[in-house]
């Protein structure tokens, strides 16, 4: 600042994080501070609908909300949410709070009525997502949260091959692995599939469920699957992946036989990347091409 920026003369609100600097001139004689502020965000703005009509909530009431009903960046000058309202596949919604930043975020409608916040409509999985949620096959991991970059664990894909097996928890006998105690919430989804052949450890006695998936285990398992129940692909000519020689001898025949019925494809410049932790997204997408192949999911 120089003696020509702005003259302080009473508190001031910050919108955002920002480094303030001041400066105090007196008989010619100056001195400098500075200091970073964080401002902490306004409230998290919650969506529902109900009889076709929106609902927004926060955690806080002192707050004002404003929203556009096509998804666009809303401000100040959008219409100011005073009660449930209609709206079509996507709403931006801006918050804002006394001393808090402005805190924007739009919301998409899947195809089949659910809606997220991290799930635009113009990302390659929306589709996806918004089917396998709709067939019960994923959740969200929270209301309105898909979390489609979060990793997925070996637990929630088994649970998740369980779902599309109608295998509901009260099936399978006892579990097998040292490693997952009965009465979790994933322990009768890998009895389940320990007994049809579909799993079988990463060791004689370890499952290990908290574990990451990769994509070479995410297809021995959806493979082994498709065998248990006796369903065939429709296969046709592919080229081979550009890291093929990477897939473990154990996964070859799994990855190549989903890679020529379309279930799975490569993840840029050819590769499939094997070793690669598999994302919600992805586990959502593979599903949605694994049911268009074998028609598995009710």
């Amino acid at each position: 600042p120089t003696g020509n920026s702005k003259k302080y003369s009473a508190p001031f609100v910050l919108k955002q994080n920002a480094k303030v600097q001041a400066i105090a001139v007196d008989g010619g004689v100056s001195k400098t501070a500075e200091k970073t502020v964080t401002v902490a965000p306004a409230p998290f703005p919650l969506l529902s609908e109900k009889n076709g009509k929106i609902t927004i909530t926060t955690s806080s009431v002192d707050v004002k909300i404003y929203y556009t009903t096509d998804g666009s960046a809303p401000t100040v000058q959008s219409k100011a949410y005073s009660g449930a309202f209609s709206a079509g596949k996507a709403v931006g919604i801006l918050v804002r709070g006394v001393g808090k930043a402005d805190r924007t975020v739009r919301y998409d409608k899947t195809e089949y009525g659910d809606w997220f916040y991290d799930v635009p409509s113009f990302k390659w999985y929306y589709k996806a997502v918004g089917e396998i949620v709709h067939r019960g096959i994923l959740t969200g991991v929270d209301v309105c949260c898909f979390a489609p970059d979060e990793r997925m664990t070996r637990a929630m894909f088994v649970t998740a091959l369980a779902r599309m097996a109608g295998a509901d928890g009260k099936t399978g006998g006892g579990v097998s692995f040292s490693d997952v105690p009965k009465n979790t919430w994933y322990s009768a989804a890998v009895s389940w599939a320990c007994e049809k052949g579909i799993v079988k450890g990463v060791s004689q006695h370890a499952f290990a469920p908290e574990q990451c998936i990769t994509r070479e285990q995410m297809c021995v398992m959806l493979y082994r699957y498709a065998q248990a129940y006796g369903y065939q692909p429709e296969e046709r000519p592919v080229s081979a992946f550009a890291d093929q020689k990477q897939v473990s001898s154990w996964a070859a025949e799994a990855v190549n036989r989903l890679h020529s019925a379309g279930v799975i494809d490569g993840m840029g410049g050819g590769n499939f990347v094997p070793q690669g932790k598999a994302t919600r997204a992805e586990v959502a997408t593979i599903f949605m091409n694994f049911d268009n192949n074998y028609h598995v999911i009710p």
